[in-house]
């Protein structure tokens, strides 16, 4: 089985990060390739994979299609930070679940306690733009949740080899929307995400102003503990 991918790497003007995460009833997981383009050729390699059993407690393919997007942003991250030398030009996380992407989406407020503060981590470690969908039939993740007799050894299995579409131009890969979420959902999902954004901007900028305050002064302020809450 190939690992070396320093020569691509090397080589490689565009590197792009992919992690594909699911779940099922059994299991959850996660697994990240790096995506090599050079002079129009391109490479996959495998670079990181988890795969865990659900908890013995019960708990919803919903919620654990969340766990798997947890451990997928977890993932990314503790690859750019062990690749610091590569130029990551990009990364793509891709998911079967509209539930998960809906989440993702949505004002925290509004969201179940498992799921609020789940959802606050993956948007503290990842950009929610970068979140896609894409169908089971073409997640890798989905190799991972199930008890299949699947030979990972093989060095010509997708889950060595990476999806067939990330050899293929960006205009060819599945669309980021599942087809059943028209244009309208989609603009008010990404007017939400920027909504979100001007609100995170906004609290940095008075918590920067505020931090110049003297300590003793700032604790006579109620609003301000709030502001800083917020």
């Amino acid at each position: 089985i190939p690992r070396h991918y320093g020569y691509h790497s090397i080589r490689s003007s565009n590197v792009a990060l992919h992690v594909f995460v699911d779940a099922s009833p059994e299991a959850y997981a996660a697994v990240a390739y790096f995506r090599f383009m050079t002079n129009k050729q391109i490479n996959v390699a495998l670079v990181m994979a988890k795969c865990r059993v659900a908890p013995v407690q019960y708990a919803s393919v919903p919620k654990l299609e969340l766990m798997a997007a947890v451990i997928g942003a977890k993932m990314a991250k503790t690859i750019k930070t062990q690749h610091k030398r590569l130029n990551i030009a990009c990364t793509a996380f891709w998911s079967d679940s509209i539930t998960v992407l809906r989440w993702l989406y949505s004002h925290t407020l509004q969201l179940q306690q498992f799921v609020a503060p789940r959802i606050s981590e993956i948007r503290e470690i990842s950009n929610v733009n970068d979140w896609r969908y894409i169908a089971s039939s073409d997640n890798v993740a989905d190799d991972g949740t199930k008890w299949n007799d699947i030979d990972f050894s093989s060095a010509d299995h997708r889950w060595i080899k990476g999806p067939q579409f990330l050899y293929e131009e960006e205009h060819s890969w599945p669309n980021k929307f599942p087809s059943n979420i028209n244009m309208e959902q989609q603009r008010i999902l990404l007017a939400m995400h920027a909504e979100k954004e001007v609100l995170k901007r906004n609290k940095e900028y008075y918590a920067g102003i505020f931090e110049t305050v003297r300590p003793d002064i700032r604790a006579r302020f109620d609003w301000y503990k709030t502001v800083i809450s917020w």
